[in-house]
Order: C-alpha cells, then sequence, then structure tokens
C-alpha cells in the first residue's frame, strides 16, 4: 500500500497515477493518495487497469484526518473488467482524498488512478439524437445476449437537455 491517512501520497501532477494496494485487513493497508483541484469544478476519478477485479475506489472531498467515512463517492466493485467511475460536482475543498482498496484479504493488486474534468454541455438533439450503438451486445461469435453486457456511455447535459439513440435487440 501507499500513503496515510495522515500523510496520504500527493499525485498532483502525477495523473495517470499508477499505483498497489495490499489486502485490505485494515486501514493501514489501503492507499492514501491527495490531489490540488479547483474548487467549484467538477470531476471523474477513473480506476483503470486493474491486476484483479475486486478493488475499490473511494473519493472524500475533505481533511484527510477526516477518513475513512464519509466518502463523497465511491466506485464499486466485483464489475468486472470495466473501469470504475466516480463523479465529484463541484469540489468544495482544495484537496480532494482518494482512497484505495483491494477488498480480499487474499492478495494485493495494481491499478491507475486517472482524473479528468467535465464541463457540462448538450449533446444531440430531437432531430438529430446521439447515436450510442447496439445494446445489449452480443458476447460470443453466436449471438448469445446476457445481462453481463452493458452499454456505457458517458454523456453530459447542459442546461437544454441532451438526446440519445439506441438500437436494442433481443
Amino acid at each position: 500500500p501507499q500513503g496515510s491517512t495522515t500523510t496520504p501520497l500527493d499525485i498532483t501532477g502525477q495523473l495517470p497515477y499508477t499505483g498497489e494496494t495490499g489486502p485490505s485487513t485494515n486501514m493501514a493497508q489501503q492507499s492514501f493518495y491527495q490531489l490540488s483541484l479547483t474548487v467549484g469544478k467538477t470531476y471523474r476519478f477513473i480506476l483503470s487497469n486493474r491486476s484483479h477485479e475486486d478493488i475499490e475506489l473511494m473519493v472524500h472531498d475533505e481533511n484527510p484526518t477526516a477518513y475513512p467515512y464519509p466518502a463523497s463517492c465511491t466506485a464499486g466493485r466485483n464489475w468486472g473488467n470495466q473501469d470504475y467511475t466516480c463523479i465529484i460536482e463541484p469540489v468544495t475543498s482544495g484537496v480532494v482524498n482518494l482512497r484505495v482498496r483491494a477488498t480480499s484479504t487474499l492478495y494485493g493488486a495494481g491499478f491507475t488512478i486517472n482524473v479528468e474534468e467535465i464541463a457540462y454541455q448538450a449533446e444531440g438533439s430531437i432531430a438529430a439524437p446521439v447515436a450510442l450503438g447496439s445494446f445489449p451486445v452480443p458476447d460470443d461469435l453466436y449471438g448469445e445476449i446476457t445481462d453481463n453486457d452493458p452499454l456505457t456511455y458517458y454523456g453530459q447535459s447542459g442546461a437544454n437537455s441532451s438526446y440519445y439513440s439506441a438500437d436494442i435487440s433481443g
């Protein structure tokens, strides 16, 4: 694990950041990070490139001494190989604290953290909605559709609404 509750590792300016965490049998075996971000802006926190699926990201828009709770948002676990995302809108303190843990006591794990600023603006219109593709997506050569094939699109909407279309099959 990297960083601690009292001295989280400052990864400002190092994004995307590749880190690692130990098996989380207690707080000392989790990894704690710190980022300086702009107050009032909205950010998406992304956990990807996980070496194991059972990893959890918690984002705290607060002082690091307030660990372990409450988290402003949590990106779940046990979701296969897709990326985890967590959005804070808006950031209320100049320092955001991240906590990453492997949710099993059997292993440590590697991962990548990235952050992107979100400036919401409307997408698509009634006459020309944004096409998202087909849903659900067949998961093999025989075209079998299962409930494990989500259509994920990270859209955004401004004050004037957003419009989307998707082909549904199954």
